[in-house]
């Protein structure tokens, strides 16, 4: 009997929507998951690598039946959350296994240990989700900034190598430091520079999340030598957790 192949691709393309506050936002964004598909394609991955779970139960049979990188693309945490509840187990276990996960803004977050923000009305500090709500695959917190007054949707970041490059935002994570969790890119206008990308290992898994968009085509077009650097960043992403 043949094995699992370990390099498939499964693109998390949930559009379930919760109840109130999360009932007007899917879980996974579809604009999301048509970049990622995109990027895929523009860097010459075969599509039969590539396989869409349209829904939880499509990711239910693949993670007992298959073998690979779990991506899980942009979207609302909140609706993730309610969507993946009762999953989380399963999920774990998969990534602790040998499955790679790899989380982009809410697909970051999700992977997370928790999540704080601050109420858009007071600014006092917020706890959305913790431990109970979220798989827990790297000991963080991801931070999600109300930004009441900034619209920006790009981020000045540093790669690992302090080269810096905008990049597609939209108020994504910061995420904290903790032993045995590495820096891939660092916000370079905020202060204290923190983390805007990370990665670990859970079990036999690799995990990155990012607060930052690489895969997303930038809103205004950036000098060629900078989106080099974007496009460099992104592919060394893709490379570590095996989708190139």
């Amino acid at each position: 009997m043949s094995q699992p192949a370990r390099n498939q691709i499964y693109l998390y393309a949930s559009p379930f929507k919760g109840s109130y506050p999360s009932e007007k936002f899917s879980a996974v964004h579809p604009i999301c998951v048509n970049e990622f598909q995109a990027r895929f394609k523009e860097l010459g991955i075969d599509p039969s690598r590539v396989v869409v779970l349209k829904d939880a139960s499509d990711l239910d049979k693949t993670l007992l039946e298959k073998q690979g990188i779990l991506v899980i693309p942009g979207g609302y945490t909140v609706s993730l959350c309610v969507d993946l509840k009762g999953r989380m187990d399963q999920i774990r276990s998969s990534v602790a296994q040998g499955w790679n996960y790899f989380g982009s803004c809410s697909g970051g977050n999700f992977a997370c240990e928790s999540l704080v923000g601050a109420s858009k009305k007071t600014g006092a500090p917020l706890v959305i989700a913790n431990e109970k709500h979220l798989l827990n695959l790297l000991p963080i917190t991801a931070n999600t900034p109300a930004y009441e007054d900034k619209k920006e949707s790009t981020a000045l970041v540093f790669n690992a190598a302090a080269e810096a490059f905008n990049c597609f935002w939209s108020e994504g994570s910061r995420f904290s430091r903790s032993q045995g969790v590495y820096g891939d890119a660092y916000y370079a206008d905020i202060p204290f520079q923190p983390n805007a990308a990370v990665r670990g290992t859970f079990g036999a898994g690799k995990v990155k999340v990012s607060g930052i968009h690489p895969e997303m085509t930038p809103v205004s077009p950036l000098p060629a030598e900078e989106d080099q650097l974007r496009i460099a960043y992104m592919k060394e992403q893709f490379k570590e957790i095996g989708i190139i």
